[in-house]
């Protein structure tokens, strides 16, 4: 799609001279990364794998590194594995697994399924320095989910600790979620790290420290953020992106939010290329620039429609979704955009207050806060359950769903072409000669 778009760019002249070369030597360097270790699909039907546990939840065991037993050889796969166990409770996060199971797919998505406990089973081995320190921070974000389930209600609390850190949904309340449209604001991603950053920036700016002391004090507080929220595609892009965008800044480099975006995507695809398959690496960054390419036709001085940026991330959000999973926002479009400039803010503000007071053994003074801030969550919970119940997405067909592919891919078409007519020299933008 996107070497399609590249196509009709160049044929109606809407690219300059220098940012086609640009573009045409990172499609075959990008191309060169995906490519560089095979794409070797799982077939359905019996199979034997091993691999790592990335993640465990209450109805999946999500694995990586996975390698598969075929004619007596083992052989690496791509895509997204998720293993459906009979019980799960003491699979552990980090451990080497192996399954002997039925394999049925989703487009990339393979559910491979035990149907006895001796079908498959899990082993420790030595934890690498990162995954040693990682485990402390994630214990210490179990013990906040716990604190926040017990003050508040397993119910806003799990949302209040999804809406922080992305962790602690159960099964049920992550499916009303995902039918409510709206669970781009329970998955940490640019939008939680950027609040949380430039909240904390704030603060920093009052301490009379000099700017290496202040450059290094944020880089410090990104690395525990992302070692203390879940871990994922958007939470690794975002930090990414936020310690690029510190560290460039720092040597006085010119920064532009598209190198950010692209510098940090290229880094995610050579420690592991098959992640270009998973939706939600496929998601993150799309939003991000579609949420930039909105931002480059929207009148600086338009307070209002600086507000409808954020409504540019559906320009790839949406045929994704489509495609893959065959669902389209709606009522969640304009009420997801209400909660991203309203309540989510603030409640992710109170959060943030919280978990220092947390931290300092402050139980107390958090648990008033809390107090207070129980309502909203319970406010949160009714509009999710009553999206949920009333159109926040709906199911497409195959035919609506390539429909919703090229309008978005018109959309970006309009846009590019309005950006062209509104530069002087004809140029598209000044970043997209930079990149």
């Amino acid at each position: 799609m996107f070497i399609a778009l590249f196509i009709i760019f160049l044929f109606f002249n809407l690219l300059t001279k220098k940012t086609t070369m640009i573009i045409l030597m990172m499609i075959f360097f990008l191309t060169g990364i995906v490519l560089v270790k095979p794409f070797e699909a799982l077939e359905e039907g019996p199979c034997t794998l091993v691999g790592k546990v990335y993640r465990v939840t209450d109805t999946s065991v999500r694995l990586t590194n996975v390698k598969a037993l075929e004619e007596g050889v083992w052989k690496s796969k791509s895509g997204e594995f998720y293993a459906i166990l009979p019980d799960n409770d003491m699979i552990k996060e980090n451990e080497y697994f192996s399954i002997n199971g039925q394999n049925s797919k989703l487009g990339n998505i393979n559910f491979v399924r035990a149907f006895i406990p001796g079908d498959y089973f899990s082993y420790r081995y030595l934890s690498s320095p990162y995954e040693k320190i990682r485990a402390i921070f994630q214990e210490f974000s179990d013990s906040f989910v716990t604190f926040l389930k017990k003050t508040t209600g397993d119910e806003n609390g799990a949302i209040a600790s999804a809406v922080f850190l992305g962790l602690g949904l159960d099964k049920e309340t992550k499916n009303m979620i995902n039918e409510a449209g709206i669970s781009y604001l329970f998955v940490v991603s640019g939008f939680h790290f950027f609040l949380i950053y430039f909240l904390f920036r704030w603060i920093v700016s009052y301490l009379k420290i000099g700017y290496f002391s202040s450059f290094v004090i944020r880089i410090i507080f990104l690395t525990v953020f992302f070692m203390t929220c879940s871990t994922g595609p958007s939470s690794f892009r975002a930090y990414l992106m936020l310690t690029l965008y510190e560290l460039l800044h720092d040597v006085d480099y010119p920064v532009s939010p598209l190198s950010v975006v692209g510098l940090s995507g290229i880094i995610l695809l050579m420690g592991d290329p098959t992640i270009a398959l998973n939706a939600g690496f496929q998601m993150t960054y799309g939003a991000v620039l579609g949420i930039l390419l909105l931002s480059k036709i929207t009148p600086k001085e338009s307070g209002t429609l600086q507000r409808l940026v954020p409504l540019g991330s559906l320009l790839f959000i949406m045929p994704i979704t489509a495609l893959n999973f065959g669902v389209v926002p709606l009522l969640s479009i304009p009420i997801g955009l209400l909660l991203s400039i309203t309540l989510i803010p603030f409640i992710m503000i109170c959060l943030f207050i919280v978990i220092i007071l947390f931290a300092l053994q402050l139980q107390q003074i958090a648990l008033i806060f809390l107090k207070g801030l129980n309502p909203l969550l319970t406010l949160c919970s009714k509009i999710i359950e009553w999206l949920a119940n009333h159109y926040g997405t709906i199911a497409v067909s195959d035919f609506t769903a390539a429909f919703v592919a090229f309008a978005s891919f018109g959309l970006m078409l309009i846009i590019f072409y309005i950006m062209k007519k509104g530069t002087p020299t004809n140029s598209v933008v000044k970043d997209y000669d930079i990149n």
